[in-house]
């Protein structure tokens, strides 16, 4: 077995090599942040905001997006105004960036992106919970790395 990624530079070279979608690492995010939430890790960041959260990382609104682009837009603009009537508090900022991200339109990414999906997610993600890039490194290691 090879070893794992330790940094998120190292694991983007080694979904790059495998040329791993952007559909998978949005899918694997939204299974990340659900995890998070079920461990109840973001209980501080979502109290009485969770169904609202939980709407938005459910497999189903998920899966619904990936297959009508309508969806997708309707999810992210609303995502985005959530965004920016929340931008004063950070870690809900930075989770609701997570959730925009996970229904990136992957062509859109493609043409207006600087960085990577992985390294703008994990960024937003550290703004959320700030020591947690190994844990994510991890995770999607053994998600995309060793199917």
């Amino acid at each position: 077995m090879t070893e794992l990624p330790n940094t998120i530079d190292d694991l983007e070279d080694a979904i790059e090599a495998l040329q791993i979608s952007n559909a998978h690492l949005t899918s694997e995010f939204r299974s990340f942040v659900d995890m998070l939430i079920h461990e109840n890790r973001l209980r501080d960041i979502v109290d009485g905001r969770l169904e609202l959260v939980s709407r938005y990382v459910s497999k189903d609104a998920f899966l619904s997006a990936q297959k009508e682009d309508p969806i997708r837009a309707r999810i992210n603009l609303e995502l985005a105004r959530l965004a920016q009537e929340n931008n004063d508090d950070e870690r809900y900022y930075g989770l609701l960036r997570c959730l925009r991200l996970i229904y990136v339109d992957e062509v859109e990414w493609e043409r207006v992106a600087q960085d990577s999906l992985v390294f703008t997610f994990c960024f937003y993600l550290r703004r959320v919970i700030s020591d947690i890039e190994p844990e994510f490194i991890e995770y999607l290691s053994h998600a995309l790395l060793h199917r």
